[in-house]
């Protein structure tokens, strides 16, 4: 199971340790899209003339770039609803503002 899904699932435990962990979670995860993607440009110019192969490799890379978007996208949305909204606060007026 990939860290996205689980920051999904609401794994809500506390704790310095865990975001840690989740976190490298999700840099593995992601170096492993970035390692697809990689692999996929590396064949395309091994293959250059070869245009089949070009195109089916393009399509896969595109699919772990899609991948990758999914992704970020799940963890952004996690990520806002797990941080509280700021509110609008009116700052304290100054000694030389206030009237008597």
């Amino acid at each position: 199971m990939n860290a996205a899904v689980k920051m999904s699932q609401g794994s809500r435990q506390d704790g310095n340790a865990e975001s840690v962990q989740l976190a490298a979670e999700l840099v593995h995860d992601f170096n492993n899209i970035l390692n697809v993607i990689g692999g996929y440009l590396e064949l395309m110019q091994e293959n250059s003339d070869a245009p089949d192969a070009i195109a089916r490799y393009l399509a896969k890379a595109r699919q772990a770039v899609a991948n990758g978007s999914s992704m970020t996208s799940m963890v952004a949305s996690q990520l806002h609803a797990r941080v509280p909204a700021k509110t609008a606060e009116t700052p304290p007026a100054k000694a030389s503002d206030q009237h008597e």
